[in-house]
């Protein structure tokens, strides 16, 4: 069963989503089903997404485990534990919400697989497109989302990155925090490139100042890491580099869907 927050905090919590700038990408699609369809809405939408994403990534083969994360969600929302009291919600309204979540799964993953080396996701974007394809709403939300996409680059503004680390690593005790950190910052280090240390550079200044510099350790592996990188290649080298790296994300969307066997 699914526990709705209340109208007050979903507006105050999609007032400060807006800085994130794949959310508003997703917002105008995500409103308008949830006005139509008495759905979810993008705040609520955000937040599951953003926990089930964190645990998808824990699994090993998310195409073993799909049926079963399906009928999870499924299982979740149809009931809503609401102010009002208890809402019985049919199959179909139950199929609805999990599709929109899943969906919202797919292009956080998406955006962040792109920026991390060796695409450690690609498994789990694979299985969300093939758990959503065959969804009535799931043609329309993609060329929406694409529109909404294209005129959002036309005005300058691009999808860079999500971390679902993020939202995860701020509820833990320091100690567990300082674990999730050091392991997230090590796949970076053993694995990462000149774009993809710069993006977590970015993240952990972020954390630094959410926790008071508690991760400056870390960050400074990673800018040392960095300035190694761009010591030993060529300015060639680099700018090779950044342009094989620089594709994917929400325009790769489309080909993550060609690759299923749906």
């Amino acid at each position: 069963m699914y526990k709705r927050p209340s109208k007050h905090h979903c507006r105050n919590k999609t007032f400060e989503l807006m800085k994130e700038q794949l959310f508003c990408i997703l917002y105008p699609a995500l409103y308008r089903i949830s006005k139509e369809y008495d759905e979810l809405v993008p705040a609520e939408v955000w937040h599951e997404a953003m926990k089930d994403a964190t645990r998808l990534k824990q699994v090993h083969r998310p195409d073993m485990v799909r049926k079963e994360w399906e009928e999870m969600l499924l299982e979740e929302y149809l009931r809503f534990d609401t102010d009002d009291g208890i809402v019985e919600r049919s199959e179909e309204q139950a199929r609805r919400s999990a599709f929109v979540v899943m969906m919202t799964m797919l292009y956080i993953l998406a955006t962040e697989n792109k920026n991390l080396p060796g695409k450690p996701y690609e498994k789990h974007c694979l299985m969300l497109a093939e758990a959503t394809a065959r969804h009535e709403l799931c043609e329309p939300f993609k060329k929406e989302v694409y529109s909404i996409e294209e005129e959002e680059e036309l005005n300058g503004r691009r999808v860079e990155m999500v971390n679902t680390e993020l939202e995860a690593v701020a509820d833990n005790e320091s100690q567990a925090r300082a674990q999730v950190i050091d392991e997230w910052v090590g796949h970076a280090l053993k694995y990462g490139d000149k774009r993809a240390l710069e993006s977590h550079i970015i993240v952990m200044g972020e954390l630094n100042h959410q926790h008071a510099g508690e991760f400056i350790r870390q960050e400074r592996r990673l800018r040392d890491a960095l300035e190694k990188e761009i010591k030993e290649r060529s300015s060639i080298m680099i700018e090779q580099a950044h342009d094989v790296i620089a594709g994917g994300g929400i325009k790769n969307i489309e080909n993550i869907y060609k690759s299923t066997k749906s």
